[in-house]
């Protein structure tokens, strides 16, 4: 059984990690570490776990792999010591804060051959996967725009510059990087613009050109009074939307000269789990799954690993 120790405890670890992780029959929570012993002391009480590490060796002398719901220094600073401690590691996003700290952390993993995953959960979900089953990989799709709206920050934190860097790194991360692993190719040209709402609340766009051809369009927000979320591809048959994680929506064109024929519209949808954080519609479970089966396996996601590089250069180009 695979001994799993747990790094941060706060409300991403409580509400959609640990469910997730609980839901695996072949795991054991050997381990698990808090700044705040209180709050350790509860959730061990709460779940029957045995040991509360106070020290990196107790927690690393317990486990096979190690999971972090923490801020990004903490990330990067638990990849470098699970990587010398020949530990599996799985990150929340953001897993750092900079290309910088990306290209430290590839040596590291090549040095120490560290099996890691990175918490972007949104292309484990079950809506993702259909749509890589019916884009055949986004083989033929031409533009693919990914619209990402929340309610939040309203203010720096995480020690960012500003609400746009606190908020691409802490909400709409998930978006640049869906967008990046489904075009999965070099980035050529960046393109943004930035709409103030009001003093806190924006509006930004950011058009990505690759260098297969494809273009996607980001339009990330704090504006909404709730986070929502939508994909929308685009090759010469169809059009596929994809709503909130609970609708997809195939619009099919059969193509003659004056492009008038449109087929029937057709949905696929989704129920609603009964977790209100909707861990496993988002694909919490699903990745922390592909995260054990990586380390039975003993190999990496390259395309996720590689395509993190697009990720942070597309948010250190708009946010410079």
């Amino acid at each position: 059984m695979l001994k799993l120790g747990l790094l941060g405890l706060g409300n991403q670890m409580q509400e959609n990690l640990l469910p997730a992780i609980l839901e695996n029959g072949n795991i054991e929570i050997s381990a698990i570490k808090s700044r705040d012993l209180t709050k350790a002391q509860g959730i061990a009480k709460k779940y029957n776990f045995k040991n509360i590490a106070k020290t990196d060796d107790e927690l690393f002398s317990s486990i096979d792999a190690l999971i972090v719901s923490a801020t990004p220094n903490v990330h990067l600073e638990y990849i470098e010591k699970s990587s010398k401690n020949n530990k599996a590691i799985f990150v929340e996003k953001p897993p750092f804060y900079s290309l910088k700290q990306y290209e430290k952390m590839v040596n590291l993993i090549e040095k120490y051959q560290t099996i890691i995953s990175f918490g972007f959960n949104f292309k484990y979900s079950d809506f993702y996967k259909l749509l890589l089953q019916k884009t055949n990989d986004f083989d033929q799709t031409n533009f693919i725009k990914i619209k990402s709206y929340a309610a939040k920050p309203n203010s720096p934190f995480w020690d960012c510059k500003n609400i746009i860097d606190s908020s691409l790194l802490a909400i709409h991360i998930h978006a640049i990087e869906l967008l990046c692993y489904s075009i999965n190719s070099t980035i050529v040209d960046i393109k943004k613009e930035l709409c103030w709402i009001n003093d806190t609340k924006f509006v930004l766009t950011i058009l990505v050109k690759f260098q297969n051809q494809k273009i996607g369009l980001l339009e990330l927000s704090n504006a909404s009074n709730k986070f929502e979320f939508s994909i929308e591809c685009i090759n010469d048959k169809e059009i596929i939307r994809c709503e909130d994680f609970n609708k997809i929506e195939f619009i099919k064109t059969v193509a003659n000269k004056n492009l008038t024929k449109v087929a029937k519209k057709s949905y696929v949808s989704y129920d609603v789990p009964f977790l209100n954080s909707g861990f496993g519609r988002t694909g919490y479970k699903n990745e922390i799954e592909d995260f054990i089966n990586r380390i039975k396996t003993k190999q990496n996601n390259l395309r996720e690993i590689k395509n993190l590089k697009n990720v942070y250069k597309i948010i250190e180009e708009t946010i410079k």
